[in-house]
């Protein structure tokens, strides 16, 4: 028997980037009607609240571009507001009855009925919301430096010149003088001065905002734990920290893989089953850091990667084998933001190496300012908070100053 909601009324909302449709419905007797529908602008929002629906009425829309901040919106004028999946109507829609004020009724309608049993959509904090954007601006500024790069390979392969993929400064600047040297005209050599300079531009941008990403690691402790992790730097901790925000909104490690996205599918019927893929839904954008952090771990010699390694050996695909590593990744990653303590010293050298690097791309003022003389200070006051409760080992400390 379908168990319904506590809740006695709710505003269903459809949300554009301009019109937005509203429906409040009501239950009465055991029966779900419709009070009124309302059409409104975004600009005209809070007006709109303030005239034509009562005081403390939730309401319910559909995760997009812009519920984040209706969401908040709503939450400032007095009136409560929660994100639905996005999927929350697949299915019950008719197509040949589509528009925004049945969306809305429709909304509405479920989450009266099923309430407690529909998926809800997380809505950041303010200080969350400001780490996003960071990290979407490093993240567009790492595609145009791609891209820029990706044109100086496209315009040397049809000039006759072999270059690698990984387009480096001394490559670009060496590119102008061999084009006199090779007797480019005018035209093709304003071309390539371009590319290289667009190229120039874009990893000045991605550089800057690199680091301003490592300054909000180095002050923050529990991202430089992250990095105790194989493949785990400085990008991956910050992208971490700022889209899980709150772990423990995930009860377990498997709920944190499956809101990643790296959960394996299931697709089965009757004695037949299927292969399972990993889930196409998730976060793409952390899926893509995890994915990028195994690869880098299946360079180290951990007994993280001689697991994947063995997958391999045993026949598993390369992608099947990354997917089950970064799916590993994301098990301690859970584990690290709970607060539980570091298993062993086996990783304290690899630990110290990144927070070295970490602690040379930041301002010296900074590492002033949190209390440390050098890099050597910050890299050993720092492993000795995460490795305190093991017991120390004899050339823990060498080994600490010499990778500093």
């Amino acid at each position: 028997m379908e168990q319904e909601s506590q809740t006695a009324e709710v505003i269903g909302m459809d949300a554009h980037s301009r019109k937005i449709s509203l429906c409040h419905m009501r239950k009465e007797g055991g029966k779900i009607v419709r009070v009124k529908t309302i059409a409104t602008t975004l600009d005209a929002l809070e007006a709109t609240y303030a005239r034509q629906m009562p005081k403390g009425v939730l309401t319910v829309l559909e995760a997009s571009t812009n519920s984040v901040s209706i969401v908040r919106r709503l939450g400032a004028a007095g009136w409560s507001a929660k994100q639905l999946c996005s999927d929350v109507l697949s299915g019950l829609s008719r197509q040949d009855r589509i528009n925004d004020r049945i969306d809305a009724e429709n909304l509405a309608r479920v989450y009266l009925r099923y309430g407690p049993e529909l998926r809800t959509v997380f809505t950041p904090t303010p200080s969350g919301t400001d780490m996003r954007e960071t990290f979407f601006a490093y993240r567009d500024a790492k595609k145009d430096s791609t891209r820029a790069a990706n044109r100086i390979w496209s315009f040397c392969s049809r000039h006759g010149l072999d270059v690698d993929r990984k387009i480096g400064k001394k490559r670009c600047r060496d590119l102008l003088a061999e084009g006199k040297a090779r007797g480019w005209s005018e035209p093709v050599l304003r071309r390539a001065a371009g590319l290289v300079g667009d190229w120039e531009r874009a990893n000045a941008i991605c550089d800057e905002r690199e680091r301003a990403i490592d300054g909000e690691v180095f002050r923050n402790g529990m991202m430089i734990r992250l990095q105790q992790i194989p493949g785990v730097r400085s990008i991956a901790a910050f992208a971490l920290f700022a889209f899980i925000e709150d772990i423990h909104r995930f009860e377990t490690p498997k709920k944190l893989v499956a809101y990643i996205g790296l959960n394996p599918t299931v697709c089965g019927s009757g004695e037949k089953e299927a292969r399972r893929n990993v889930s196409r839904f998730g976060r793409g954008d952390l899926k893509a850091i995890l994915v990028e952090a195994a690869q880098s771990a299946m360079r180290t010699d951990t007994p993280l990667a001689k697991w994947a390694k063995h997958l391999l050996a045993k026949g598993k695909e390369w992608n099947v084998a990354i997917a089950a590593l970064a799916r590993k990744i994301a098990v301690f990653c859970w584990h690290i933001l709970m607060g539980h303590p570091a298993p062993s010293r086996e990783r304290q050298r690899a630990t110290a190496a990144k927070l070295v690097r970490l602690a040379h791309r930041v301002k010296k003022d900074t590492i002033r300012s949190a209390g440390f003389q050098s890099v050597t200070d910050f890299v050993a006051a720092t492993c000795s908070t995460i490795y305190s409760h093991l017991p120390e080992k004899a050339n823990a400390e060498n080994c600490l100053c010499q990778t500093a």
